[in-house]
């Protein structure tokens, strides 16, 4: 990835928001499948002078962004719909992430069971990380990424990523698939199969890496070599 020798905003000039977006009724996806949307708001600089107006993020500029999806096989099955329609309903992305963790029943996956500490009966999936252009390099996608994870680890013992560098990235330099892949890696993600790698949220040493990231403090070494 790219770096910069100018880092990025302050951790104190920022404000975390996270939004789950589930329709009462409707299409099957939207009604299992949750949207998680975690946003980093940068504060503008305040006026002294100016009238106090309540909000906090008035005049906010929000510089990264991070999108999950909550796979929760039994609370699919409680709204009497079929989770892997619901998956498949979503996206293509949202079924490889659901048929990659879970059988069509609902069951988690053998492979998932022996990576994982705990019996992993949901999963988040982590599908979508942005920074705004003009700071990308400066470790703002590990900070909004383990935001968004960390937050959720609550309510998740698992999360899912499937790392695919884009064209334009590779073409442009910004990144290459293999220093994607480091990147998660430093995140505390494993390969699973089929290209999906997984962060196990009920573990010490993941979560310690995601507040290495959220902090912005040196990463430690990735658990196993990917050079």
């Amino acid at each position: 990835m790219a770096s910069s020798s100018t880092p990025g905003p302050a951790l104190d000039d920022l404000v975390f928001t996270h939004e789950l977006r589930r329709h009462g009724g409707g299409e099957p996806d939207q009604v299992a499948l949750e949207q998680w949307v975690t946003r980093a708001h940068r504060l503008p600089h305040v006026d002294l002078n100016a009238p106090d107006t309540g909000d906090e993020l008035a005049g906010a500029e929000t510089v990264a962004e991070a999108i999950c999806y909550g796979l929760d096989p039994m609370l699919a099955a409680m709204l009497d719909v079929n989770p892997f329609v619901a998956a498949d309903a979503h996206s293509g992305d949202a079924q490889t992430y659901y048929t990659a963790l879970f059988k069509p029943d609902g069951e988690p996956r053998d492979e998932l069971c022996e990576a994982t500490e705990l019996w992993p009966s949901s999963a988040l999936a982590l599908h979508r990380v942005w920074v705004a252009p003009g700071l990308r390099g400066r470790g703002l996608a590990g900070v909004i990424a383990s935001e968004a994870l960390l937050t959720l680890a609550r309510a998740y013992a698992v999360c899912a990523c499937y790392p695919a560098a884009d064209r334009d990235d590779i073409a442009g330099g910004a990144i290459t698939q293999a220093g994607l892949e480091r990147l998660v890696a430093r995140w505390g993600f494993t390969p699973l199969h089929e290209g999906v790698w997984i962060c196990d949220l009920a573990l010490a040493d993941p979560l310690e890496r995601l507040a290495a990231a959220r902090t912005r403090r040196p990463h430690p070494p990735p658990a196993r070599d990917l050079t």
